[in-house]
């Protein structure tokens, strides 16, 4: 191999990219692919997407990049998601893309504010986030105007949000796209999700993994020459490649701190880490200092927030960061974020050289800084889930708990359950260590339990969800005034039917019913309902159209417009299959296009679900295709398509079949 024949990036790494060319030849030719590149810090997995990105829109492709932030040790929910998006909105127009989205636009805004929208699809209880199928809409759209290339960066700090979304977009990708994931998987523990998903994934086809090496010493050599442009002496090759053991990062470093002097020839440091630190040595004092801070900021620090946590006058600020850029240990990032460590490593490489005290007080300083003024924050990062990771690094409890509350309030608005159960558990710990912990949090610590045992729920974590709805129900005892332990009743009992468990689930509404008050309120009404639809699935339709009757009465005397919905649905439902099926069928029209014009888009679904069952049961086989098809587009509007989708998808090939229509145009899509 030699340095005329490749660029360094490229030494020792042909055969991989000519492995991600082909997957992108495959992809622009309408083969949907996904690539997964794997290999330690420093290997080199960046670069060689970068150059495949490169390749990509010189053959017209569309190319959009998003990588996941550490943030506390914990990634930033959906964070390669908002990157995607801004860039998009960048390149379209944020108004061009709020129409791209259509209908999810309101539900993505939640991500994304710059969206602004006005209207939106509400999301219910009933069931997880919508954003991962929302997203594959909009991607498969994408890819079917033009060849597209998404990029995830640093799938190992991935929050379980992203990971769900990588996961459907697996599985779902259709038209020229080809998924790029790179992660380091020696940092990924063995139950670390990701590792678990990739496994799956190495029976298909689709799939194709790539595991970048380290070079031997022959690269090592080929990699020297590219970059000194001249053959290397034998001796420093075998020095180079002993210090550096085949990690390109570090041959760079190497070689970049002999050449500017920082380090002897003939003494080369026995880790990236002193290499890094012998570069930070060379800048001037102050220079040091606005590292150091930096370093505490996490990923990104943004300028306006950094410039507070540093304590310096603008000038010198601006001095001290010009001279950081040129040593190359921070770039400017492009979309306006602030600086970023140019790697990761170098970061982990400053802030572990910091003292303990040097560490809380800094992260004390970013805390105070975003309290007096959130917007030093910058875009693409929630002000509460900053705070609360400042805040613990700072060791402050109180500040930590009040933190965490809120950032498990953002990012549950913001449809990541799985983040939002992190930061309620965190609150959850901190309480007893806390004194006025419930008004510092703004509810008890039972309603922080059934938080958490919601965003558990959602997440997929049923068995911790029943567990935290128990912990809350033990905490309320039989001090409440019965409303309150009526819901939670309630809402354990609809996570059971969820897994199965229906007997144990009705005993559970049953006893729920008996505990309301009798004043019509929301929670009588959402229990009620429950009730009736846990009776409606056991078939005792007398006793779910009483069930729906009551909680109708109740929802329209308290002004609950989607329980009112949900009766009428069960009332209708009901009705058909007690013999008057044009009444029912004109309660489940009503109930479901009240849902639509109220945007409640589970409930709506729930009402394409009913009523296709009902003329299945009539057979009226065109009228349920009908239905399907248009309720087929609402669920892939509204992000339902493959949960209360797949029950339409099922009515409409039991139509197809029981009429006896086997062409393929009349299959399902």
């Amino acid at each position: 191999m030699t340095a005329s024949l490749v660029s360094p990036v490229l030494v020792g790494r042909q055969a991989e990219f000519a492995a991600l060319d082909g997957a992108l030849e495959r992809a622009l030719a309408g083969e949907p692919t996904t690539v997964v590149v794997g290999g330690e810090a420093g290997v080199g997995k960046s670069r060689l997407v970068h150059e495949l990105s490169m390749r990509a829109g010189e053959a017209g492709a569309r190319v959009l990049i998003g990588g996941c932030v550490e943030f506390g040790g914990e990634g930033i929910p959906f964070g390669p998601l908002v990157e995607v998006l801004r860039s998009l909105g960048s390149e379209l127009g944020i108004d061009e893309l709020g129409e791209r989205l259509g209908p999810a636009r309101g539900e993505i805004a939640r991500l994304f504010p710059e969206l602004q929208a006005d209207e939106e699809l509400r999301s219910s209880d009933e069931g997880a986030s919508r954003v991962p199928e929302l997203v594959l809409g909009l991607i498969s759209r994408l890819a079917a105007e033009r060849p597209l290339v998404l990029v995830f960066e640093d799938v190992q700090w991935a929050d379980r949000s992203t990971l769900d979304l990588i996961a459907l977009l697996v599985r779902g990708l259709s038209g020229s796209a080809l998924l790029i994931c790179t992660v380091r998987f020696d940092e990924l523990h063995r139950a670390h999700p990701f590792r678990r998903m990739a496994g799956r994934w190495d029976q298909q086809r689709s799939v194709q993994r790539l595991e970048l090496e380290r070079l031997d010493v022959e690269d090592v050599s080929a990699q020297i020459q590219a970059i000194l442009d001249q053959r290397p002496a034998g001796e420093l090759v075998e020095l180079v490649f002993e210090r550096s053991e085949g990690i390109p990062l570090f041959v760079e470093e190497l070689l970049g701190a002999v050449r500017d002097g920082r380090i002897n020839q003939d003494y080369l440091p026995p880790s990236l880490r002193d290499v890094l630190l012998a570069r930070v040595d060379l800048l001037s004092e102050h220079a040091q200092h606005v590292l150091r801070v930096a370093s505490a900021a996490g990923q990104w620090a943004p300028e306006g927030l950094l410039s507070i946590a540093a304590g310096v006058p603008e000038d010198s600020l601006y001095a001290s960061l010009r001279e950081i850029v040129e040593h190359q240990l921070l770039v400017v990032d492009p979309a306006g974020r602030g600086y970023a460590f140019r790697h990761a490593l170098a970061r982990a490489a400053v802030y572990e050289d910091l003292l303990p005290g040097e560490r809380a007080r800094l992260h004390r300083a970013y805390a105070e800084a975003l309290e007096q003024d959130p917007a030093l924050a910058g875009p693409g990062i929630g002000v509460p889930a900053m705070l609360a990771h400042h805040w613990v690094a700072a060791h402050n409890l109180p500040k930590a708990l009040a933190a965490s509350v809120r950032a498990g309030d953002a990012v549950a608005a913001a449809s990541a359950p799985a983040e939002a159960q992190r930061h309620y558990e965190l609150a959850l710990e901190l309480w007893s260590g806390v004194p006025d912990a419930q008004a510092l949090a703004g509810r008890t610590y039972d309603e922080l339990l059934d938080d958490a045992a919601h965003a558990a729920w959602h997440a997929g974590a049923a068995d911790r969800a029943l567990a935290l709805f128990d912990q809350a129900l033990a905490e309320i005892g039989s001090v409440d005034d019965g409303g309150r332990l009526a819901l939670l009743l309630a809402e354990k009992a609809r996570l059971m039917i969820d897994l199965g468990r229906d007997q144990a689930a009705n005993v559970e509404l049953e006893r729920a019913v008996k505990l309301l008050p009798e004043a019509p309120s929301r929670e009588g009404a959402k229990v009620l309902a429950s009730l009736a639809r846990a009776m409606l699935l056991s078939e005792d339709f007398g006793r779910a159209t009483e069930a729906a009757e009551r909680a109708l009465h109740m929802a329209e005397a308290v002004g609950a417009v989607e329980q009112a919905c949900d009766a009428r649905l069960t009332i209708g439902h009901a009705l058909a299959h007690r013999g008057d099926a044009e009444a029912g069928l004109r309660l489940e029209r009503a109930g479901r296009d009240d849902a639509k014009r109220g945007g409640f888009a589970w409930t709506a679904m729930r009402g394409y679900v009913n009523l296709s069952d009902t003329l299945l049961m009539l057979g009226r086989f065109d009228e349920v295709l009908a239905t399907a098809d248009e309720g087929g587009t609402f669920a892939e509007q509204s992000g339902l398509s493959r949960t209360a989708g797949a029950f339409l998808r099922g009515n409409r090939v039991e139509a197809l079949m029981r009429s006896g229509r086997w062409d393929a145009d009349a299959l399902p899509r």
